[in-house]
């Protein structure tokens, strides 16, 4: 492997959120941690960016003009290139979108769902923003819940419910007009087939909802015996899906992303809605999107590489007590169960009154996701923690010696 993503990279004092979350003190020239606590909370990874990345900022940089960026030509055809290598996607440069993030496309679609008077639905547990975005936008998110099988070990829909949440809506003044489909799923990893992708079709269709498909964790499949299907493959028709590079190649600081829309009434009023609110991006996030898509692919194969094999010491040491309770097939984000790893714990520090993610920050000094976020209610997830395994093998092992040797 040519990378060297067992490099431990210091990012204290970077002004970075996933480590500046347990700072005990920012308001002096340098921050104060909290010694030994290890982030491993929100998705962004500790590895460098691509070199091919780093090259091309380097370049940008030398230039030393930073005005108005105007997306070329050249930065679609990236795209385009990238999109018809990686998914088989012909698309035409009108329907891109170029965006300085997903969490703001979601925002935006929300926002279009509001003005026409329309709620959104999901699926839960899910990406917070997936639920804020409607709230923000003084809209309603309807909430299902995917079904967990212990037959297939995996997670599925539940479109009975979903078929009596959008029901139930067409009695209000906001009846539900959209689906966010989060594909591959944070934080369950799921990774939809065709025939699921085709039955939610099918059910969109019927109801007339249109839907926003976030497939930014598409190049993460760690399941060798699974394929990402674009959801806009099966239909277009009412249909915004959004990418970013900033998950897969480490860019999320340089805020780049964009929204692929076919279905050009739809194009329109996504426009409309984004006019005034934001830009497009920025230069350098263009320029590292773009290198990133047409010379990081070697990289990126073996990010993946180095993710199965964390992923593999994840599953031999928390499967078998039940903690990491399913098959994960995409993204380096687990979705453990606290409660069983606390069920084989005794004379912790912590309480059981206390939320399982402040309890492991407390008892082992590691940063996780409650699942409390991942849903409209607290409780439907509060046994259940996030942790982020996108970081050196041997940060990954302190974190699970400490969770099952303490």
């Amino acid at each position: 492997m040519k990378n060297d993503f067992d490099e431990v990279i210091d990012r204290h004092n970077t002004g970075s959120l996933k480590y500046d979350k347990y700072a005990l003190n920012r308001d002096g020239p340098r921050a104060v941690y909290r010694p030994r606590t290890l982030p491993m909370w929100i998705a962004d990874m500790d590895f460098r960016a691509p070199p091919a990345v780093l090259k091309a900022i380097h370049e940008r940089t030398n230039h030393g003009i930073f005005g108005y960026p105007a997306p070329t030509w050249q930065n679609k055809a990236s795209i385009k290139n990238y999109l018809f290598s990686r998914q088989g996607l012909k698309v035409a440069s009108k329907s891109i979108v170029l965006l300085p993030g997903l969490v703001v496309a979601l925002n935006l679609i929300s926002r279009l769902a509001s003005k026409r008077q329309l709620s959104v639905m999901t699926a839960a547990p899910i990406y917070p923003p997936f639920l804020s975005a409607p709230r923000f936008a003084d809209t309603s998110a309807f909430v299902s819940h995917l079904r967990y099988t212990e037959m297939n070990n995996g997670w599925s829909y539940d479109f009975d419910h979903m078929r009596k949440l959008v029901l139930n809506s067409r009695e209000t003044t906001r009846p539900i007009g959209w689906f966010f489909l989060c594909n591959p799923h944070n934080p369950v990893g799921k990774v939809y087939s065709r025939g699921e992708l085709e039955d939610l079709a099918e059910f969109c269709d019927r109801y007339d909802l249109n839907v926003c498909a976030d497939e930014v964790h598409c190049d993460l499949i760690l399941d060798e015996s699974c394929e990402h299907i674009p959801f806009s493959s099966i239909r277009d028709k009412g249909v915004i899906t959004l990418h970013a590079p900033s998950k897969t190649y480490n860019l999320a600081g340089l805020t780049a992303a964009f929204a692929v829309i076919t279905d050009d009434k739809l194009l329109h009023e996504f426009k409309i809605v984004k006019r005034g609110i934001c830009a497009d991006s920025n230069v350098l996030g263009i320029t590292a999107m773009c290198a990133a898509y047409e010379e990081g692919e070697t990289w990126r194969r073996e990010l993946v590489e180095y993710l199965r094999g964390n992923l593999k010491l994840l599953e031999e040491s928390l499967k078998p007590l039940g903690v990491l309770e399913h098959d994960h097939k995409s993204t380096y984000l687990a979705w453990l169960n606290a409660e069983k790893l606390y069920s084989l714990k005794q004379n912790t520090k912590s309480t059981a009154e206390m939320k399982y993610a402040d309890r492991v920050l407390m008892d082992f000094d590691i940063g996780l996701n409650p699942g409390e976020d991942f849903s409209d209610r607290p409780s439907d997830y509060s046994k259940y923690v996030r942790l982020n395994f996108a970081c050196p093998r041997s940060t990954l092992q302190e974190a699970i010696s400490r969770m099952l040797d303490h």
